[in-house]
């Protein structure tokens, strides 16, 4: 050793010193490495062996057993000709591992504290039969093969070449074989020249009990967690009569940490897809219509974003985009999105449902922890009345529980409705709120949606009304029975035959008259009132009014939505002496569809007397 400079300053010679430590660390982690390298550890094969025979009592051999270092120092574990004896509970009697080369690298950070971090994982000429039950036991656990709690080892990338693995997770409903082979010519995509394709990853299988096909081409070491690492994919999956296409980039896949891809959908039953994607609440409310569909749709973090989506379905069709955000934070998510659609048809999705079977009832769900806004437009609303409803607007909302549809305006009959709908979900059963306001609808079109074909409705006029009702139920018996509020009605502007207002006043001779007049008279409605306050789904009229030049009809009864009947007594007053007519009253009752009327005797009452008076519409 040298002697030491004494006339050196201390600073240059700690210096000197550090230098010379991080010297011997290097020379002795580069021994370190050689030695670990160069040591065979196939040697170490019997007590491997034992280990894990002893754990979980199967067997494990390989012909070759290296260890080594990364570039980035983290070990490395390399087993050539490795044979893993499935479990005996296994569905199928074959190894769980049967690989020509099998091997992964170890991150040192993982070691002691929460699952291990096998950095890559790589398979070469490997067969693999996985399975997990539904209580989450699995036959990949070697050491302890009656864990049924998390994963103890946490994938982060995966290399697999002529590779085959048939996997069942019986939690999912799900089993598929997938074979995973090199690409010869590696396509490039167009916007992301960096990540050529390199591998195929091709699975079949039953999901849901909807079998599937797909083909699958990523860029080389697809990764699952943790790594911020992004690969190519491209992927075209089958189900049925349908298809879906997918072009993109993803970052951790098992996490979604990123993602920007575009999709597109087409086939008679997209619900196939949806099924085969686990979405199976989707896949219950979808028709069975001809449908296709295409988006992008993004991620970063905990920001969803769908663009330039334009989707058709049956007939009907949708345009928009949206965006959500799911705080992981406290559950909760936030939606904005705005929909626009030329057209809706509400009758072809209805219709289509029904030929498909009536689909079970969705389960009870905890209560939405999503916050949403939507703005909705659409030209035409197709709901299988001969008049369709246009020019539809909304705000759908949902707040803690609570939906509603605020600003809810839409054209119909040659008149316009305006309101809000809220629905109440933070107790069951739901309940509804319904305040809605119509101005200027046509009777004569009205009618239209009802009348027997060729036949015209006697009435003309506009009907303006508001319905101020609420209710709670889990079924539409259960919201008619218990319905609640008010219903008000008049017409404007009116007119009846004159045959039918001579009907009205019980007045045989008027009648008559106007049977030789050739039946074109009209008689002009000066008044007409509808009141109904509901209780319980029972509807009392509270005033009824109906008023000509002739004469006065009053009525009082009731209608009940649970019942689905009605009775009302309807009393006219002639304002003229008629020579030819009866002195009765007039019964509708029974059905609410098909009510039957009857001459009965004549209501006595004071009020009925008075005139009609007109009070302001509704």
């Amino acid at each position: 050793m040298p002697p030491q400079d004494e006339s050196s300053p201390p600073a240059l010679r700690a210096s000197r010193f550090r230098s010379r430590r991080g010297r011997i660390a290097l020379a002795s982690v580069l021994v370190l490495a050689v030695f670990i390298a160069a040591f065979d550890w196939t040697w170490f094969r019997p007590l491997i062996q034992h280990y894990i025979h002893e754990r979980s009592g199967r067997q494990v051999d390989f012909d070759e057993l290296r260890i080594g270092l990364d570039r980035a120092m983290q070990p490395t574990v390399r087993m050539r000709g490795l044979v893993v004896q499935n479990a005996p509970w296994a569905a199928r009697a074959q190894p769980l591992v049967r690989a020509g080369e099998f091997g992964f690298t170890l991150s040192w950070r993982s070691l002691g504290s929460g699952p291990v971090v096998l950095t890559q994982l790589d398979m070469v000429d490997a067969e693999l039969d996985l399975e997990r039950q539904a209580d989450g036991l699995r036959n990949w656990r070697l050491t302890h093969p009656d864990d049924r709690g998390p994963g103890r080892v946490r994938v982060q990338a995966i290399d697999a070449r002529n590779t085959r693995a048939h996997v069942i997770d019986a939690g999912l409903h799900l089993e598929l074989d997938l074979q995973v082979a090199v690409i010869d010519a590696a396509p490039t995509p167009p916007a992301h020249t960096e990540l050529p394709l390199v591998r195929t990853v091709k699975l079949s299988g039953t999901r849901d009990a909807t079998p599937f096909e797909a083909q699958v081409a990523v860029s080389a070491w697809p990764t699952f967690f943790d790594t911020g690492r992004a690969f190519a994919l491209r992927a075209d999956v089958q189900s049925g009569l349908s298809h879906a296409h997918l072009d993109g980039t993803v970052v951790d896949v098992m996490q979604l940490a990123r993602a920007d891809v575009a999709l597109q959908l087409e086939g008679a039953r997209v619900a196939d897809l949806a099924a085969v994607a686990g979405v199976a609440s989707a896949a219950r409310h979808w028709p069975a219509l001809p449908s296709r569909a295409s988006a992008r749709v993004r991620k970063e973090g905990e920001h969803w974003a769908i663009s330039a989506l334009e989707a058709r379905i049956g007939r009907s069709d949708i345009a928009g985009s949206a965006e959500l955000v799911h705080k992981a934070g406290d559950g909760r998510s936030t939606l904005r999105a705005t929909f626009a659609s030329e057209r809706l048809d509400l009758a072809g999705w209805r219709a289509a449902r029904t030929s498909a079977g009536t689909a079970p009832a969705p389960a009870a769900s905890a209560p939405s922890r999503l916050d949403a806004d939507v703005d909705i437009k659409i030209a035409a609303i197709e709901s299988g009345w001969p008049l369709p409803v246009t020019g539809f607007s909304a705000h759908a909302m949902q707040r803690e529980g609570r939906a509603a549809l605020d600003a809810l305006q839409f054209a119909l009959a040659g008149g316009r409705a305006a309101g809000a709908l809220v629905v109440d979900t933070t107790r069951a059963p739901a309940g509804y709120t319904l305040d809605l306001r119509l101005q200027g609808l046509q009777l004569a079109e009205l009618a239209r949606s009802t009348a027997t074909a060729g036949r015209t409705s006697p009435l003309t006029g506009a009907l303006n009304a508001r319905l101020a009702l609420h209710s709670r139920g889990d079924s539409v018996d259960a919201l008619a029975a218990a319905t609640a509020g008010t219903v008000t009605a008049e017409l404007v502007r009116a007119s009846i035959p004159d045959a039918l207002d001579a009907k009205l006043a019980l007045d045989a001779g008027h009648w008559l008259r106007s049977m030789f007049d050739g039946g074109n008279e009209r008689a002009a409605i000066t008044c007409a009132l509808l009141d109904l306050r509901f209780e319980q789904g029972r509807g009392q009229v509270r005033r009824l009014a109906f008023e000509t030049a002739s004469v006065a009809v009053s009525g009082t009864g009731w209608a009940d939505l649970g019942s689905r009947s009605v009775d009302v007594l309807l009393t006219p007053h002639r304002k003229q002496t008629a020579l030819l007519s009866l002195d009765r009253s007039m019964r509708i009752s029974g059905p609410l569809a098909h009510p039957t009327l009857a001459l009965v005797e004549r209501a006595a009452s004071a009020e009925a007397r008075r005139p009609c008076v007109s009070q302001p519409g509704p």
